[in-house]
């Protein structure tokens, strides 16, 4: 398994989410995924954020048409630090 890709939530704030395990990075592998799910999902909008200096994950949402529609701060526990978090929508 390389990873996964689901949406969740309310129709009124559905997110999505993928993550693909670091031996398969650069692959196009969370592109393709998220374009199946997609395909899959018909709410509008969809929602994510990701960390600002995450510029792997902000390009495959961009390719997937996502356009930026907030910044802000928050706590990233995994990093132990707040970082700056960039918010997209697809319309």
């Amino acid at each position: 398994m390389a990873g996964h890709v689901a949406a969740f939530g309310p129709p009124a704030e559905r997110e999505v989410t993928y993550v693909v395990d670091r031996a398969h990075w650069g692959l196009g592998i969370a592109t393709e995924a998220l374009a199946a799910l997609l395909e899959l999902e018909p709410t509008r909008p969809l929602h994510d954020d990701a960390a600002a200096d995450n510029v792997g994950s902000l390009r495959v949402l961009e390719k997937r048409g996502f356009v930026v529609s907030g910044r802000s701060r928050c706590f990233a526990r995994a990093r132990g630090e707040e970082i700056d978090l960039v918010h997209v929508a697809l319309s």
